[in-house]
């Protein structure tokens, strides 16, 4: 008998007989699921087809695996890599050839300043960090410029570069707000004296890239 007519003849069917028609075919389908999963086990097949009444579903069942997991499982560390250690050739030579390089270097010198030298521009404290004396006002300058301090210390405005031409014109003006005692008077624009008091202070910059200040 074909699908189709089969499907008439299951339509001329009242739904008691429909349900009876069911259980035999799942009964039947019970019977061939058996013995396909008997000879399949002794065929040794990894996994076995099962279920074939749930909607029409395939299923398919995985054997188990019995397997013992250590009591404990060593892991190798994982190698670290190689600190880098700065030298004083390399931080030179960053200072030389980078302008953002010494712009660092004199943000960093000043947070090494202590609260007072800030404020106050100059280096009363002699603790081997920050600014030395001939360089602290420059130097201060210099920083409040690059972080947008004002003379307090206090953020009002903001982040410049000492390359760019307002610090230029700034090297070159006298006066209050002008540095021309610590740049123009020395034939220097702010990134050559920046670089300058960095160089000089070298010794502190290799100890912070190096992670001792």
């Amino acid at each position: 008998m074909d699908n189709t007519n089969f499907i008439k003849s299951l339509n001329s069917l009242s739904t008691q007989e429909l349900y009876r028609v069911k259980d035999n075919i799942v009964e039947q389908l019970n019977i061939v699921e058996a013995l396909l999963q008997s000879r399949w086990k002794s065929e040794d097949h990894s996994a076995v087809i099962n279920d074939l009444t749930h909607n029409g579903k395939f299923e398919v069942e995985y054997p188990e695996i019995e397997f013992q997991v250590p009591e404990e499982t060593e892991v190798a560390p994982e190698p670290q890599a190689e600190q880098r250690v700065w030298t004083e050739d390399q931080i030179r030579n960053l200072l030389e050839t980078k302008d953002s390089a010494v712009e660092n270097a004199i943000v960093r010198l000043f947070k090494l300043q202590t609260a007072s030298e800030q404020n106050s521009r100059h280096t009363d404290t002699h603790n081997g960090v920050g600014f030395n004396a001939a360089d602290s006002v420059a130097g201060t300058h210099f920083a409040q410029w690059l972080l947008g301090l004002n003379h307090k210390n206090q953020q009002r405005y903001a982040k410049k570069s000492l390359t760019s031409p307002q610090a230029v014109a700034r090297g070159q003006r006298g006066g209050r707000s002008g540095w021309y005692r610590y740049c123009g008077a020395h034939n220097m624009t702010p990134i050559q004296r920046a670089r300058r008091i960095a160089i000089k202070h070298i010794g502190q910059l290799v100890a912070i890239a190096n992670g001792e200040l």
